[in-house]
């Protein structure tokens, strides 16, 4: 995904619904993997065959990597955005006589 073409010319608002959009499907892939790991971790050899417990670390693997990948292409749109702010001290003059630390 190229995130600069992802931002370029886009209001704040629309900015804002695509990075809501890309945080609720990392949710919605976070529950799975969840649900996965809480799966992998209760099976035992004795009510699931080799195979089976094989099959649901396998996809507990990819659902783990496609994670990281959708949460690096989030992290990648959100630092083109215009919500990227600087968040160190600043300091605000509104006016010659006030001066505030923000």
């Amino acid at each position: 995904m190229d995130a600069q073409k992802t931002m370029d010319n886009k209001t704040m608002v629309e900015q804002a619904d695509l990075l809501i959009a890309m945080l609720r499907g990392v949710k919605s892939e976070e529950k799975k993997k969840e649900k996965l790991s809480l799966k992998s971790s209760t099976m035992n050899y004795q009510g699931h065959t080799q195979k089976q417990m094989q099959k649901v670390s396998t996809d507990l693997n990819w659902q783990c990597m496609y994670l990281d990948r959708i949460i690096t292409d989030f992290a990648r749109v959100f630092s083109v955005s215009k919500f990227n702010v600087d968040t160190g001290k600043k300091k605000y003059n509104p006016s010659s006589f006030h001066s505030y630390k923000g």
